[in-house]
């Protein structure tokens, strides 16, 4: 409780006002204020918005921001950051609230990697969706030294909390073979990306035999496309004698892939309740958005730095379109 007349500390005096805020001690004259400025180097409060902005393009650069507000650049870097930590404080957990509380989820699975310094730090992302949706939630990606490895999976898929994970009804992926394999331990359906094989086979083609390089990707599009046994077989039997002909071991060998694991790259059309997607495409405009933001960032320069910024874009972005097949079409 305030006392009505204080008394001065200095020589226990009555104490007056001295214009707005500051008192004095009548008895020895010394005067002080009764809202004292905060010793030390001034700090700059972020504005909420500020983060917003720059996560959705519409504030360019560090320096643009500076140059725009007449501010420093070091000034500039510090209002951003503190208002990212203050954004990934309050919305990391808002991609819960996307996801509906029952119901089967299909898992779309990819990585990415980053150098800093000398060192490799792989990244990886998985999304979910349900099953009746067109939208995936882009989890919190987890972060791992080195390549991309089983090891790195395993603690990406540990990162998943349980409620979510034992949902998961299918798996969409590309070859990394511990995946395929997880995805078959756990159950699940696993259906593997098209476009990548499609990309490989084609990297190993080349462009001097064009009207057999044609064939391969008509036979491949149409052995996609189908789900009978009896045309797979004779599709198959097609590419295994174009196999044997060829003299690329990269064409051979991803010829032989596809001949052993045929039924992975045409499960959307064994499930089609599911209604699954046959790439991998909204993961990797996940991961182009974060190459796009680390590109306006200019790099990062620790894990710490790396983590702060990616997990406040997915925060940001939360959801991303991911259609099954029947609503690609």
């Amino acid at each position: 409780m305030a006392k009505k007349h204080p008394k001065s500390a200095c020589c226990r005096a009555q104490v007056i006002h001295y214009g707005g805020k500051r008192r004095q001690c009548v008895s020895c004259g010394r005067t002080w204020t009764v809202r004292p400025k905060r010793r030390g180097r001034k700090r700059f409060r972020a504005a909420a918005s500020i983060i917003d902005r720059y996560l959705s393009g519409s504030i360019s650069s560090v320096r643009s921001l500076a140059k725009h507000n007449n501010w420093n650049r070091d000034r500039a870097q510090q209002i951003v950051k503190r208002s990212l930590v203050r954004y990934v404080a309050r919305h990391g957990d808002d991609w819960r609230s996307s996801l509906p509380k029952n119901g089967k989820l299909v898992a779309i699975a990819d990585a990415m990697w980053h150098h800093i310094g000398e060192q490799r730090i792989t990244v990886f992302i998985i999304l979910i969706r349900p099953l009746a949706r067109n939208e995936a939630t882009i989890m919190p990606p987890s972060f791992w030294p080195g390549h991309e490895d089983g090891q790195g999976w395993e603690y990406a898929w540990q990162q998943v909390p349980y409620a979510y994970r034992r949902r998961i009804c299918a798996l969409v992926c590309d070859g990394q073979r511990w995946l395929i394999d997880f995805g078959r331990r756990q159950g699940w359906v696993v259906q593997r990306c098209q476009f990548h094989l499609l990309a490989n086979l084609q990297m190993y083609l080349g462009v001097k035999d064009r009207n057999r390089n044609s064939r391969v990707i008509k036979l491949v599009r149409a052995l996609f496309s189908t789900a009978n046994q009896r045309r797979s077989r004779r599709i198959l039997n097609q590419l295994a004698k174009i196999r044997s002909m060829a003299k690329s071991r990269g064409i051979r060998r991803v010829l032989s892939g596809l001949e052993t694991n045929c039924a992975d790259f045409q499960n959307y059309l064994r499930y089609p309740k599911m209604n699954l997607p046959i790439t991998t495409n909204a993961a990797e405009s996940c991961i182009k958005g974060i190459r796009e933001l680390m590109r306006r960032c200019r790099g990062f320069r620790s894990l710490e730095t790396l983590k702060l910024w990616i997990i406040g874009y997915v925060s940001w972005k939360k959801l991303i379109r991911c259609g099954g097949k029947n609503q690609q079409n």
